[in-house]
């Protein structure tokens, strides 16, 4: 069995040219869940094992060798996708969104949501823009859950000065 402990690479930026694909479907609640097994075509097992406060993402790469490249392969869902018009339009939906406790993924152009029922009314309510639409869902998420503490931000802006 493979243990997976970090993800280092996105299938978007290695040279896949001789490599045999291989990729595990999920759905974008599953990319929160970072302790599970994965089962492979050749009946071989990968366990992944993330730090508190990781994700999955679209593309990413548990596994790679000579011939072969496991990458995580998210599944498109039906999806809100919301373009306020302005400030007082993103507060609104982003603040009423967070109050119905669903994944918010933000955007440029918006803010992505799953599709609910009770979501949609509220946004109609609200007069913002909105689309159906199917879509991975994936991005920056909007709320921090339990464990949101990143380490990494801050060490990479010292440039030695000579």
């Amino acid at each position: 069995m493979i243990l997976v402990e970090n993800i280092c690479e996105n299938i978007n930026s290695i040279d896949t040219s001789d490599l045999i694909l291989e990729s595990v479907s999920i759905t974008h609640e599953e990319t929160l869940k970072v302790h599970r097994k994965f089962k492979l075509s050749q009946g071989r097992e990968i366990a992944i094992s993330l730090p508190a406060g990781d994700h999955l993402h679209d593309g990413d790469v548990l596994y790679r060798d000579h011939e072969r490249v496991v990458f995580i392969q998210l599944i498109e869902e039906k999806i809100i996708h919301i373009s306020p018009d302005n400030d007082r339009e993103w507060a609104k939906a982003a603040y009423n969104i967070g109050n119905m406790h669903q994944p918010a993924y933000l955007k440029d152009d918006g803010i992505y949501v799953p599709y609910d029922e009770i979501l949609l009314n509220l946004i109609k309510k609200l007069g913002v823009n909105f689309e159906i639409i199917n879509a991975k869902l994936d991005g920056e998420r909007a709320a921090v859950t339990n464990s949101g503490h990143h380490h990494d931000h801050h060490h990479h802006h010292h440039s030695h000065e000579e």
